[in-house]
Parts: structure tokens; sequence; C-alpha cells
């Protein structure tokens, strides 16, 4: 029974990110690097959309950009801590791939693989066609960074649910009984 207090949507919100949280947290660990590495590219998209966005604001070119965010990180931190905080989002978007795709090594799943090739082409889509709110130029800013976000965290996902455990499986495998077999020689061996 929804209360009358005005925070409904907040709770609802709340409890959506809750249980991703949850069900992050009781995957297995396959599926929980591949939830880095796709929420990783997600960011890595949403920072670059912001990036391009500023770079439109201001008229510049990547490497003014560039000039820019330095010249940026140079003032006093009152001016300066928007860009150190999407520094620090980018690295961690950046860590979390890296960790992702290192550890994500799995059979193909090709239902998980045609579901994010279904979001990719709802995204894609929503782009193309312009669904957007008339009159609300912030909220379809917004719209178009969730949009290129959902198109780039699930061809992450494409990507590592399709390209299976690799050739080099079973050397990595024998690679490593090598390593711990060396752990259990006792001694060395005497000639006589």
């Amino acid at each position: 029974m929804p209360s009358s207090d005005g925070y409904d949507g907040l709770r609802q919100m709340s409890q959506a990110i809750s249980d991703g949280i949850a069900q992050h947290i009781n995957a297995p660990p396959q599926r929980k690097n591949q939830n880095r590495a796709e929420w990783g590219a997600g960011l890595l998209a949403g920072g670059a959309y912001v990036a391009w966005t500023a770079a439109r604001v201001e008229h510049a070119g990547p490497i003014a950009l560039v000039q820019f965010y330095i010249r940026s990180l140079q003032q006093s931190f009152d001016a300066s801590w928007p860009f150190y905080a999407w520094g620090a989002v980018m690295l961690f978007a950046l860590l979390w791939v890296v960790v992702g795709v290192r550890g994500s090594r799995a059979p193909r799943d090709i239902m998980m693989a045609f579901w994010a090739l279904f979001r990719i082409v709802f995204a894609g889509v929503a782009l193309w066609c312009g669904w957007y709110f008339d009159g609300y130029p912030l909220v379809n800013w917004c719209l178009m960074g969730i949009y290129i976000m959902v198109a780039s965290s699930s061809a992450m996902l494409l990507y590592l649910t399709l390209r299976g455990t690799g050739s080099g499986a079973v050397q990595l495998v024998q690679r490593q009984i090598a390593r711990q077999s060396r752990i259990f020689r006792i001694g060395r061996r005497r000639v006589f």
C-alpha cells in the first residue's frame, strides 16, 4: 500500500538499486566479472559523452579539451573538484573494464548474447529515432547519455559472451597445475 509522504518513487528506486547490488553479491565470480566489465564500459561511455558535450559547448577539439582539463586541475580545489571527480570515475571505470575482461573467460552464452544484442538494437533505435521529450533539453541530454551507456555496456557484454574461453584455456590450466605441483616437491634429486 503506497504511503502519502511523497517518497514512494525514491523508495522504489532505492529498492531496485539494492536488489541489483544483492544480485551482484550473490552472483558467481564469472558473472561478477562480466558485470564489472559491463558497468565499466557504460561508465566510460558516459564519461566520454560528458567530455563530448563539453567539447561541443566550448567549441573545442580533443587537444584543446585536454589542455582545458589540465588547466582546470591546476586551479583551486573549490573550482576543480568536478574535474577530479570525473577523472577518478574514469579511472575506476577503466579498472572495472580491465578486471572484468581478464576475469570473465567462460564458455559462450548465446541467450545472454541475444539479450545484449537486443539492448544494443533498442538503444540504437532510440538514438536514431530520437525518443526524447519535447521541451525538456536537460532530460533529453540525460536520455541520450543513458542510451549511449546502455549501447556500450551491452556491446561489452556481447563481446564477453561470444568470445568463449579462447584457444589457450587448456594451456593456462596446464601451466597452473605445473606451478602448483612444484610446491609439493620435497627436497631435490640426489645422484649417487
